[in-house]
């Protein structure tokens, strides 16, 4: 079929330079994530343990602080949080395991997980725990565990880690 119009593409109608994007004002991008890679931490079942992520493995808009290892938003929003732990008891036995993530020293939310029965072949029980919730600039968020026994938690970047992101949209 032929056009009159010999210079018509219907392809460019998608080339991005014929539509420009409309200019909004930018916003930093909020997301972080630190892991334990090789320090062991003592939890059992006295007062609550704040778990330590000593090790940044990025951060987007310097919120992090890895000798704290407290998240520090610098903006509000919405936002994701995951953090995860593997812990070891000293003597195999049945045992809970509390994992909390707590904002400005409130509890946020809440995972645990019950072992009981024999001895298992594996090194350690993992637990992790997430919320998404509204944060405000300068709020402190951290992780907390507790457990029923005495044990240590076990370093590995896969099984220990912490996480935050900024959804991109405005409350």
């Amino acid at each position: 079929m032929f056009s009159k119009n010999r210079h018509f593409n219907p392809y460019n109608l998608c080339n991005p330079c014929a539509f420009p994007p409309i200019q909004t004002q930018a916003e930093p991008r909020s997301a972080f994530r630190a892991a334990n890679a090789a320090t062991t931490q003592s939890v059992g079942p006295a007062d609550l343990t704040q778990i330590a992520y000593p090790n940044k493995v990025f951060d987007l808009n310097n919120e992090y602080d890895p000798i704290t290892s407290t998240f520090t938003p610098k903006q509000d929003g919405i936002y994701l949080i995951i953090a995860s732990l593997s812990f070891n008891p000293n003597v195999p036995s049945n045992y809970s395991l509390r994992m909390f993530i707590g904002i400005n020293s409130e509890t946020a939310a809440a995972a645990d997980n019950d072992f009981f029965g024999e001895e298992v072949t594996v090194t350690s029980n993992l637990l992790s725990v997430s919320t998404i919730t509204q944060l405000s600039r300068n709020d402190n968020v951290q992780i907390l565990a507790q457990a029923t026994v005495d044990g240590i938690t076990v370093p590995d970047q896969i099984f220990m880690h912490f996480e935050a992101v900024r959804f991109p949209f405005l409350i």
